[in-house]
């Protein structure tokens, strides 16, 4: 990853894709997720959830100037996070997870047209949606065959982590696809 700089004088909008883009082929560096279920392991009375990001947001982490000569698109970016996030799953699943939330928020740039970033990728938002439905859909229902005892859930957040601003606009353009064809057990909204 290279850090790029933040505009001088201005507050984030948003968290998650300020100052980061890829500037080398996408690797494991640390297993964030097996420390997060090792701790929860040991401490949680009962079942519990572990949260990731989903591949399909690698559009976050490309930017033209950085990322252009090692990912051409967004979409090879991405091509190369699905299998890591598939075998970080697997190795959850090991470890005793049997409940995954993946946050997925390439969404709030479908249905609110009003910013313009490197999420979207130089998509429309109806290929935004087209792209962001195939890798969810394909991840969750690669999930559920692995592993069809784990519960996997799907999250559009419109923000709130330090007060950030995620999104606006009604689901309602995203709503049919995502009911009928990401097959997760839970949509959290």
């Amino acid at each position: 990853m290279k850090w790029l700089p933040r505009r001088q004088g201005s507050a984030p909008e948003e968290i998650g894709t300020d100052g980061v883009a890829a500037a080398a082929k996408v690797t494991l560096k640390q297993d964030l997720t097996g420390a997060e279920a090792a701790f929860m392991a040991k401490h949680a009375p009962g079942t519990f959830k572990i949260t990731m990001i989903s591949s399909s947001m690698g559009a976050m982490i490309w930017h033209p100037q950085v990322s252009a000569a090692v990912y051409p698109t967004p979409a090879s970016l991405i091509e190369d996070l699905v299998p890591l996030q598939l075998a970080e799953v697997d190795r959850l699943a090991e470890r005793g997870v049997r409940w995954i939330q993946l946050d997925s928020l390439a969404y709030n740039r479908v249905f609110d047209t009003t910013k313009e970033d490197n999420v979207r990728g130089g998509l429309s938002p109806e290929q935004l949606l087209d792209a962001t439905v195939t890798v969810d859909a394909g991840l969750v229902g690669a999930i559920k065959r692995a592993h069809p005892e784990m519960t996997v859930g799907l999250h559009i957040c419109r923000g709130n982590a330090r007060s950030a601003y995620g999104g606006a606009g009604s689901y309602e353009a995203v709503a049919e696809r995502l009911f009928s064809e990401v097959p997760v057990d839970r949509f959290l909204l």
